[in-house]
C-alpha cells in the first residue's frame, strides 16, 4: 500500500489465504487503486465476494462499483454498464437514488459516451449534476456531447462551466490515490 510491493504481495497473500472473505477485498482495492491490476483486482472481489456469499464492500466502497471501475479500465464498456447498473440499482432499492455515489453515474455515463451512446450518456451525466451540481467533468463530458451533435453554443457554455469549477475544484478526485 505504501509502495513497498514485495511486502504488499508477501502479507496480503498470507492474510487472503487465511481469511479470503475478510481479505481479499481489501487486496483486490489495491490492486485496482495502487498498482492497477485490473484482472487481479477483479479475481480478489469476487473471491472475497464469493466467500462471503454476498456482494461486499471494501474500503467502504461497494465491489460491483469497483468491478466497474475494473472494467472501465480494460476498455469492457458493456461489462462496465453491467456492474455499474448492479452496484446502482442495488443502492436505489434498498436506500434512493440519492445515496448512490455520484461517480457510478460518471464511469457509467462515460462508457456510455465510449459506445458512442450520446443520449443515454446525457442521461447519465444529467442524473450526477441533480446530486452534484458542480462536478467539472460532468460539464466538460456535456461539452463533448454537444460539439458531437454540431450545438457549439451549448458546448462552449458547458466547457466554460466546465473550466470554472475546475479551478474551484469540483472534479473527480480522491485523495490519496489517482482516479481513472
Amino acid at each position: 500500500k505504501r509502495g513497498i510491493l514485495d511486502e504488499m504481495y508477501y502479507y496480503y497473500d498470507g492474510a487472503v489465504q487465511r481469511k479470503p472473505g475478510k481479505w481479499a477485498g481489501f487486496r483486490g482495492y489495491l490492486y485496482l487503486y495502487f498498482y492497477r491490476d485490473f484482472y487481479r483486482a477483479i479475481a480478489d472481489f469476487n473471491l472475497g465476494d464469493e466467500a462471503n456469499g454476498r456482494v461486499d464492500f471494501s474500503q467502504g466502497q461497494n465491489h460491483d462499483y469497483m468491478r466497474g471501475i475494473c472494467y472501465y479500465g480494460l476498455e469492457d464498456y458493456d461489462a462496465t454498464i453491467n456492474a455499474m447498473d448492479k452496484y446502482i440499482n442495488k443502492v436505489v432499492e434498498e436506500e434512493g437514488e440519492s445515496w448512490v455515489d455520484v461517480y457510478a453515474f460518471l464511469y457509467k455515463g462515460l462508457a456510455l459516451l465510449n459506445q458512442e451512446k450520446l443520449d443515454d450518456a446525457m442521461v447519465e451525466f444529467d442524473r450526477i449534476l441533480k446530486y452534484y451540481p458542480n462536478l467539472s467533468d460532468c460539464f466538460y463530458h456535456k461539452a463533448r456531447i454537444y460539439a458531437a451533435r454540431g450545438q457549439f453554443d451549448l458546448a462552449l457554455a458547458a466547457l466554460e462551466t466546465a473550466e470554472e469549477k475546475f479551478k474551484e475544484g469540483y472534479y473527480h478526485q480522491r485523495p490519496y490515490v489517482e482516479v481513472l
